[in-house]
């Protein structure tokens, strides 16, 4: 099962659908620049069980939580807000993901949530970190999961 691709769908169709933006991976060396300023986590299980983590700089976030609660750029947008925005961003992601995994089956996920940093990998999980951008600003998302067996 190609858990990355299924991630990558479902990050590009969210973008896509929900927050009008475009997700650019680099080149094959070429760096993305690691200025993370919000970092938001989300656990889950199902066919699949874990933690996803999603790490934006405080531009993207601004712009991804405007477009998704449809605030003008000359409107306010209070932190409690952003913070809302992207954990709901997270939300999207891992749901859809986790649909595109097995569809038959049910999940559970935990409400997303802030964090200080990213969470580390258990034991007999597998990692996978997509870096990349949106509109020139850095975004990373790092998956750690075991698949049920």
């Amino acid at each position: 099962m190609d858990v990355r691709k299924h991630l990558m769908q479902s990050l590009e169709a969210i973008l896509d659908r929900m927050a009008f933006m475009y997700f650019e991976e680099p080149e094959d060396g070429e760096p993305v620049p690691e200025e993370y300023d919000l970092i938001t986590g989300i656990t889950f299980s199902g066919a699949i069980e874990g933690t996803l983590n999603v790490m934006f700089n405080r531009a993207v976030a601004e712009e991804m939580a405007r477009n998704l609660v449809g605030i003008r750029d000359d409107d306010e947008l209070f932190e409690q807000t952003l913070k809302d925005a992207v954990c709901e961003f997270t939300n999207m992601i891992m749901g859809h993901t986790m649909t595109n995994i097995d569809p038959n089956r049910s999940f559970q996920m935990e409400v997303p949530f802030m964090v200080q940093e990213p969470s580390t990998a258990k034991a007999g999980c597998e990692t996978i970190e997509v870096s990349g951008l949106l509109d020139d600003s850095p975004i990373k998302l790092i998956l750690h999961f075991k698949l049920d067996s």
